[in-house]
């Protein structure tokens, strides 16, 4: 395909408008303070940004080598949305004193993007795993302190995954062979 570029540009333009029809629709059928308003969707920009972001991997594909750097971005702005959806959505502002631990969380996801789509840099799964690990562990912390009783729950069970997951790494490198010194 020769215009890729304006292939782009209209993807990006059309999925905005589709955005946009969307919450319009959701205002007149609903009234403007609807769930389905741009009022409360607004988070949904983020994505939109964030698609702009991956977009470029799916079509130029055969250069994903080279773009590869475009997830990061991507995937912090995916976070972002998504965390913004929730406290648009339910109204929980309040919530931030724990989900403020969703941006670490985004840049070790953002690491994780950039280990599979480049060049698999071993020293990019070690960040991703500990940045990822400690805002987990925060926020499973903040969330059993903060949000109780349902949060305790939540809190504990994201804290044993956590746990086995890091133990059970460590069981599986202990296995590995060493090379000799």
């Amino acid at each position: 395909m020769r215009n890729r570029g304006l292939l782009y540009v209209g993807i990006m333009v059309l999925l905005l408008g589709l955005l946009f029809f969307f919450t319009s629709v959701g205002s007149l059928l609903l009234g403007p303070d609807s769930p389905l308003s741009l009022g409360r969707l607004w988070p949904l920009l983020l994505g939109w940004a964030a698609v702009g972001f991956f977009l470029p991997l799916l079509i130029w594909w055969e250069q994903r080598r080279q773009l590869y750097g475009l997830t990061f971005p991507g995937v912090f702005l995916l976070v972002n949305c998504l965390a913004f959806l929730f406290t648009s959505l339910t109204g929980k502002w309040g919530a931030w004193a724990y989900l403020w631990t969703v941006e670490p969380l985004g840049v070790a996801l953002g690491l994780l993007a950039l280990y599979f789509f480049g060049r698999r840099a071993q020293a990019l799964l070690v960040a991703a795993a500990v940045i990822g690990a400690a805002s987990v562990v925060v926020f499973a912390v903040l969330v059993s302190l903060l949000e109780r009783p349902a949060g305790g729950l939540v809190g504990a069970f994201l804290l044993l995954l956590t746990g086995a997951l890091l133990v059970i790494g460590a069981l599986v490198r202990a296995r590995r062979p060493q090379p000799p010194a």
